[in-house]
C-alpha cells in the first residue's frame, strides 16, 4: 500500500514532467518518421512469470507498477532503422537545455565562456517570492522530464550499436574526409610522395 501512495503522489507531482518527457520521445519518433501506433499488443509477464498478450496504449503517462520498477509512462515507436533509437531515446535531454535557458533568463545561472565556468547565483532575500517558487517547481519538472530512464539508456545503446548506425557513421566519416579541404591537402601530399 505504501508503494501505491508513493507512486500516486509522484504521479500527481511530476505529471507535467512526465508528459514533457514522453512528448519528447514522441516528437523524436515523428522526426525520424517512425511508426507511433495508438495501441499495440505486447507480451506481458505476471507475478508468477507467466507470459500473456496485452493491448497497451502507444502513448501514456499513467504509471504502471512492474515487479522490480515503476514505469511512469511510455511511448511505443517503431523506427525504420535501428539507429533512430538513439534520437528517440535521447530526445528528453532537450529539456535540460530549456532548463538552462529558463534559469539564465531569470538570473539564477550564468555561463562565462572565457573562464569556462558555470555560475549559480541565488538572492536569499527573494527566495520566498512566489515567482521563485514557481521557477523552482518548473525546474523540478524539467529535471524530471530530461532524465533518461534505464529503458531509455538501453534503447539509446541499441541504436548506437546497430548496423545502420555503423554504416551511417562510416558514410559520414567518408563524406567528411573527402569534403574537408584540409584533409584533402594532406591526402594529396601522401599521394604525391
Amino acid at each position: 500500500m505504501k508503494l501505491y501512495i508513493k507512486v500516486f503522489s509522484q504521479f500527481i507531482f511530476y505529471l507535467i514532467g512526465t508528459f514533457l518527457h514522453e512528448s519528447a520521445h514522441w516528437i523524436g519518433a515523428k522526426i525520424t518518421f517512425s511508426q507511433t501506433p495508438r495501441s499495440v499488443i505486447v507480451d506481458e509477464e505476471d507475478d508468477n512469470g507467466n507470459t500473456y498478450k496485452k493491448k497497451i496504449s502507444g502513448f501514456t503517462i499513467i504509471p504502471k507498477i512492474k515487479k522490480d520498477r515503476v514505469v511512469y509512462g511510455h511511448v511505443y515507436a517503431i523506427p525504420k532503422y535501428n539507429m533512430f533509437y538513439t534520437i528517440i531515446a535521447a530526445a528528453p535531454l532537450i529539456w535540460f537545455v530549456v532548463l538552462y535557458y529558463l534559469l539564465a533568463y531569470y538570473g539564477f545561472v550564468a555561463m562565462d565562456i572565457d573562464k569556462e565556468t558555470l555560475l549559480f547565483q541565488l538572492d536569499y532575500k527573494s527566495l520566498f517570492q512566489f515567482k521563485n517558487w514557481l521557477i523552482f517547481y518548473i525546474s523540478l519538472q524539467l529535471i524530471w522530464a530530461g532524465t533518461l530512464s534505464s529503458q531509455d539508456i538501453k534503447m539509446f545503446f541499441n541504436g548506437v550499436f546497430s548496423i545502420s548506425f555503423f554504416l551511417f557513421a562510416i558514410s559520414g566519416f567518408v563524406i567528411y574526409v573527402f569534403m574537408n579541404p584540409y584533409i584533402l591537402n594532406i591526402l594529396e601530399g601522401f599521394v604525391n610522395v
